[in-house]
């Protein structure tokens, strides 16, 4: 693509099928394509000539990377391994699976020094090689890693996931031998509600910008929760009735569906409302913002409550009566706030990692996904009530575990007897809401 004008500089019709990724050299003289037959392909930018064609893998390529000096070359492949050449002679310098549970290869990364190279897998694997002994190690994450990326200092590398976190993971390394990785990371925080496809870190000041499958692209300071800026091109949407949709953008839209016409718009936000929720009782609606949630009556078109956060609301759910308000929403650790509505009444509990919340059909309960996990919390009666026992009240009524990634998603039948859990390690999970068997 030419940077002055409109029309491409150079057409390279590279493969058949579908190409992957696409680098360039550190010298800007070559580009390096990918393709879903499992090929790297050297080219010529000025004349776009075939320069070579690297073949080593058995399925498609996910991702390239070359070291900063130029004379190396990663590929990870879905054939569960990732190579590295030397970019010189074109051939193969050593290859690497994960040393357990190995899964689809998808992201890659060396290090600004070009002495180690960083990997990852979907099953959560993170392998961290040295480039000079050609030995790897390796940490299991719970949730599969999506991209992968070096800080200005080659001993921190920097993970995303599909659960929507990013962490900094520290190394410890002597030149020529495998590199240990943390046991726990120095820093995590979520980052997006749905999966971190894309990582780069700026070097001048280690601004790290994440670009997610959830249509947004943020920016960070190392250890801060919440973003120094962030672009967003998602809606939320609900459907009211038979009839009506109500669709989230700069005001909150109530859409007439037999008609295909806008019948309303009320709440404006400067920001854009992000997630809106219905009470299936109650023409109550609630309605978030990235900071703000507000309770909204659509019969009588009242505002019946409005909350302000100090950082990012990622989850909201209103009881079936209308009553109860449950919102996740990251303050140094991910907090699980149940209001009361419209009283303002609050109490507070406590998850790992929430992109799920469901009240039960009697609004007694409520449902959280704690990361991997599932808790039951017991919401019933008033949140002011000061003959409860706090740290009873705070502690789930049922924990439920089997999955092996983040949940995604929980609902409740009907009846309340059941609850369908569905998660990142592709399980649909259907257990008794009372036992949690």
């Amino acid at each position: 693509v030419s940077a002055l004008t409109d029309r491409p500089a150079q057409i390279i019709d590279a493969y058949e099928a579908s190409a992957s990724d696409a680098i360039f050299t550190p010298d800007a003289s070559t580009l390096i394509t990918a393709g879903d037959d499992g090929k790297i392909g050297l080219w010529n930018l000025e004349t776009g000539e075939a320069l070579a064609t690297l073949t080593g893998h058995s399925r498609e390529i996910e991702q390239l990377a070359v070291s900063p000096d130029g004379m190396l070359l990663a590929s990870a492949s879905s054939d569960e391994t990732v190579i590295v050449w030397d970019y010189k002679s074109r051939k193969q310098r050593f290859a690497q699976a994960s040393l357990k549970n190995s899964g689809r290869m998808v992201c890659v990364s060396f290090s600004t020094d070009g002495s180690l190279v960083a990997a990852g897998d979907i099953n959560g694997n993170l392998l961290v090689g040295d480039v000079e002994s050609e030995t790897w190690t390796q940490a299991k994450l719970v949730d599969g890693i999506e991209s992968v990326a070096f800080l200005n200092n080659p001993l921190r590398v920097i993970t995303g996931d599909r659960g929507g976190s990013v962490q900094l993971w520290e190394l410890k390394h002597e030149p020529g031998t495998a590199p240990k990785i943390s046991d726990i990371p120095r820093t995590r925080w979520i980052a997006h509600q749905g999966r971190v496809q894309g990582l780069a870190v700026n070097p001048r000041d280690e601004m790290i910008v994440t670009a997610s499958r959830d249509s947004t692209v943020a920016a960070w300071s190392i250890g801060v929760s919440t973003p120094a800026w962030q672009w967003a091109q998602s809606m939320d949407f609900c459907v009211v009735s038979d009839d009506e949709m109500i669709v989230c953008d700069r005001e909150v839209l109530l859409v007439d569906l037999r008609n295909r016409k806008l019948i309303d718009a009320i709440l404006p936000s400067e920001s854009g409302w992000q997630l809106i929720v219905k009470s299936r009782d109650t023409p109550r609606i609630a309605v978030a913002s990235e900071h703000t949630i507000v309770v909204y009556d659509l019969a009588t078109k009242h505002e019946i409550l409005r909350q302000e956060f100090e950082s990012q609301v990622y989850r909201l759910a209103i009881s079936p009566d209308g009553n109860q308000l449950a919102v996740a929403w990251w303050d140094e650790r991910m907090t699980i706030d149940v209001f009361a509505v419209p009283e303002m009444a609050r109490r507070s509990f406590l998850a790992r990692q929430c992109y799920a919340l469901e009240f039960s059909p009697d609004s007694r309960r409520l449902a959280v996904g704690h990361m991997d996990d599932v808790l039951i919390f017991d919401v019933s009666g008033s949140a002011s009530d000061s003959t409860a026992n706090e740290s009873d009240r705070r502690s789930p009524v049922l924990h439920l575990t089997s999955h092996d990634s983040t949940l995604t998603d929980v609902a409740f039948s009907p009846d309340g007897t059941l609850l369908a859990t569905v998660s990142n390690d592709r399980h649909l999970m259907l257990w008794n809401a009372d036992t949690g068997k």
